[in-house]
């Protein structure tokens, strides 16, 4: 049920065109820096590509092809030309790095370049486009000795990217030659797919990871997951136990993963457990119900913050009906475990009774938070004139005794 509905979630996102949300085969990181090249493989520069929110720089989020790097000892450079500084530049910060670790990080670095270097042109001959040529040329040349690193030493660890050409506006990962790589069936063994109930690619493991929920393990952890004898049976091995299609645990991880992005209007921290929420269709329900736990985002300007207080107090007040009141409204509570992710709780409705739920709870709450906040001030305000009329009916009811 869990994951079937952010499969449903996915898809509504997938149909909005500026959702941003990922495509199979494709994923969303957070790209910091880009590397601008001429036709001739030359430098151009190096640029820094994150945005200030005010206080810090934040990597701007772009779809790019191929899933989240894996994590492990092992190297894995990115076969769609996009990649972290250690990979594509053969660069690290050594003065974020503990002394006693430097040795061995810049050996793995200068590997991971390598590897980075004989991916590329093991790539060559199979995209056979200028572009990629060009990148290629950048490779055998780069000199990092003699480079400007004035940018790198702020993004160092961090994803870039490639631009070929003064002005253009194509990144190199956006070559169809390079696209199409990953648009070919997958392969496995077939089955029935839980959440479609349809004939499937299974999925040996789940990809994407889930990341951002507090505790758990930075490079990603699953909420499915099966990796010992005792919780297999009639001889499946891994997530062959309870089957899901690759297309269906693309869509529910990468649904959550935009669930639980942080700064989004999406997720709530209750003490150690996260929790995520969304509507079925489209609705500022969502915002409300955010706004009504969480406050004002400091990303949001004064006038949907005012927007949001003004709504709320007319809700409060019984002024205004709850928006979308019939559209199905899910609560989905996370809780690290290891290299997993525990289920807390699960909670449907609709988002009459989910909203309605956290508005009552305001009501009832609101001197705890005080009249300077917006969310609580048109509760003190109706808890004041119900305390006024409650005062009137009793001296009413005193004078009526006493005549």
């Amino acid at each position: 049920m869990i994951l079937h509905e952010l499969c449903n979630y996915y898809d509504r996102l997938a149909s909005d065109p500026n959702s941003g949300i990922a495509p199979m085969g494709f994923s969303v990181q957070k790209i910091a820096f880009e590397v601008v090249i001429r036709e001739d493989g030359s430098l151009i520069g190096i640029h820094d590509l994150r945005e200030s929110d005010g206080k810090n720089l934040r990597s701007h989020p772009m779809v790019v092809p191929g899933a989240a790097k894996p994590s492990g000892s092992g190297l894995n450079p990115s076969l769609f030309g996009w990649d972290r500084t250690d990979y594509m530049l053969g660069y690290v910060n050594l003065e974020t790095i503990a002394e006693a670790d430097r040795e061995k990080k810049t050996a793995r670095c200068a590997g991971a370049h390598q590897a980075y270097i004989e991916a590329m042109f093991a790539l060559e001959p199979e995209i056979d486009t200028p572009a990629f040529s060009a990148f290629c040329v950048f490779l055998s040349t780069w000199d990092l000795a003699a480079a400007d690193l004035s940018v790198l030493e702020d993004v160092s660890g961090c994803f870039g990217v490639v631009r070929v050409g003064r002005g253009t506006q194509a990144f190199l990962h956006d070559l169809p030659a390079l696209q199409a790589r990953i648009s070919g069936s997958h392969d496995g063994a077939v089955g029935t797919c839980l959440l479609t109930g349809e004939d499937a690619v299974i999925a040996a493991t789940h990809t994407p990871k889930i990341q951002g929920v507090n505790g758990a393990q930075g490079a990603g952890a699953l909420v499915v997951s099966f990796n010992f004898d005792a919780v297999e049976s009639y001889g499946y091995k891994q997530s062959y136990n309870g089957p899901v299609g690759v297309e269906s645990a693309f869509k529910y991880g990468t649904a959550l993963n935009r669930l639980l992005e942080r700064g989004g209007r999406h997720r709530v921290q209750v003490a150690g457990d996260t929790c995520v929420f969304w509507a079925d269709a489209p609705s500022t329900a969502e915002t409300l119900f955010d706004y009504c736990l969480e406050g004002p985002k400091k990303s949001e300007d004064e006038d949907t913050t005012r927007e949001l207080a003004e709504t709320m107090k007319q809700l409060v007040d019984g002024l205004e009906r709850i928006p979308d009141a019939d559209v199905g409204f899910n609560i989905l509570c996370l809780a690290p475990n290891a290299g997993r992710i525990s289920i807390r709780f699960w909670q449907t409705g609709t988002v009459a009774q989910q909203l309605g739920a956290v508005i009552q709870h305001q009501r009832e709450l609101a001197i705890v938070s005080g009249p300077k906040d917006p969310r609580a001030s048109a509760s003190v305000a109706a808890a004041k004139g119900d305390r006024a009329r409650h005062e009137g009916n009793s001296a009413a009811t005193g004078r009526s005794a006493a005549a």
